[in-house]
């Protein structure tokens, strides 16, 4: 089946294109492989040849962040946005993020977004309203609280969460350093559990073909 990609998406990819001109395009996605072929998704075309879904490559180091894409997705209000998954959540304007669980795919490597389902929406190629974050500008407490739980980051108070003070201090600050902190709390959990890894491969007897004991 000839198939082609819904007017309104083809116009945000451009944009984001051009908003992260050296992104990585390894995850981006458009027409639905064998896996979606088998269920229902807007990868696959609708009953007019057209794919209403895309996915677009996780990259922070090339400045293609995608909760930050999510963000401006979110805060344009673009009627043309039906949902948006990223990161083991899923958006909608009428239930907000929600836990996602759809998939096997946890969706931690690209962003996925489909747009409403009627022609006047998916085909309408108008520009959307988000822009590029420069790394000097200031998040907001919100933008600092979303990522904060986007990357899994446990916050200083108890519960879990980010403090006011860390709020504060990174909304006062450059959105560098707040991706710079991220990713420096990536790099130290991944050596613990490399360090991990090494205690439990020092520990384990081997019983037999496949076998161990810790």
């Amino acid at each position: 089946m000839d198939w082609r990609l819904a007017n309104s998406l083809i116009t945000l990819r451009t944009q984001v294109n051009a908003m992260w001109p050296n992104r990585s395009k390894a995850s981006d996605g458009t027409i639905g492989d064998a896996a979606h072929q088998a269920q229902h998704s807007e990868h696959n075309p609708n009953a007019a040849g057209v794919v209403t879904a895309m996915d677009i490559t996780q990259d922070p180091a090339n400045g293609a962040d995608m909760q930050v894409l999510a963000d401006m997705l979110i805060a344009s209000k673009d009627s043309r946005t039906w949902y948006i998954i990223f990161n083991r959540r899923i958006w909608q304007a009428d239930t907000g993020w929600q836990p996602y669980s759809g998939t096997a795919d946890p969706h931690t490597n690209h962003l996925h977004i489909s747009v409403a389902q009627d022609a006047a929406h998916y085909d309408n190629a108008a520009k959307w309203s988000i822009k590029g974050v420069a790394m000097e500008d200031n998040p907001t407490q919100k933008q600092v609280y979303d990522h904060f739980k986007a990357y899994d980051v446990k916050g200083e108070h108890p519960s879990g969460e980010p403090t006011q003070q860390q709020l504060d201090y990174y909304a006062a600050h450059p959105w560098s350093v707040l991706y710079l902190a991220l990713l420096d709390y990536n790099h130290d959990r991944r050596r613990e559990a490399e360090k991990q890894v090494a205690v439990l491969s020092a520990k384990e007897t081997k019983l037999g073909p496949g076998k161990y004991i810790v």
